[in-house]
């Protein structure tokens, strides 16, 4: 497989086991698409509709990593037309105009503004021969002693286990560890 994947010119990257946000976008995806589907679902349309439905939409729906094109542009060089280009209504008043609109705007932007991203966090700084916790996930959340060895990419770290062995991490499960300073 790897001779496969080397010839093909691919990394093959593997995340840190029970860690799923290492594959976030994945993860993402498969999440949007089942929330699509059980939508459908609960609308009344059998599985084969709500697969094609949530498929044409997906197709036609522009992307950042297409320049803005949907997956169909770049392949039929045409947009598809969907059940909303068939329900499209005049547009609607503008928020400079005033009304309900412009009013529930103005809130979502306030809670927007005054929010801070619960994404964004002081990313953990380790080197190499640092001695940290590590969170074993075979266990209920049992903090295992570990020294780590070497970064792997920007957010995990192969480490040696105190009881022997090597693992990988990612950041998220790893904590510094303060070792008792001797006089």
């Amino acid at each position: 497989m790897s001779d496969f994947l080397w010839g093909e010119g691919v990394i093959h990257k593997t995340t840190a086991p029970y860690h799923p946000s290492s594959n976030g976008e994945a993860e993402r995806f498969v999440r949007t698409l089942k929330e699509g589907l059980k939508k459908l679902l609960d609308e009344g349309n059998n599985l084969k509709m709500a697969q094609f439905i949530l498929l044409q939409e997906y197709r036609a729906s522009p992307s950042t990593v297409l320049n803005g094109n949907s997956p169909a542009q770049m392949f039929l060089r045409r947009e598809l037309r969907t059940e909303m280009d068939r329900l499209k209504m005049p547009p609607k008043e503008r928020p400079e105009d005033g009304g309900p609109q412009a009013e529930r705007q103005e809130r979502h932007s306030a809670v927007d503004e005054g929010r801070p991203s619960n994404r964004i966090r002081k990313r953990k700084s380790f080197e190499g021969g640092d001695s940290v916790w590590v969170q074993n996930l075979g266990e209920r959340n049992r903090w295992t002693p570990a020294v780590l060895l070497e970064p792997i990419g920007e957010r995990m770290w192969r480490m040696e286990m105190e009881g022997g062995g090597e693992r990988v991490a990612h950041l998220d499960q790893i904590k510094e560890r303060r070792l008792p300073t001797r006089q």
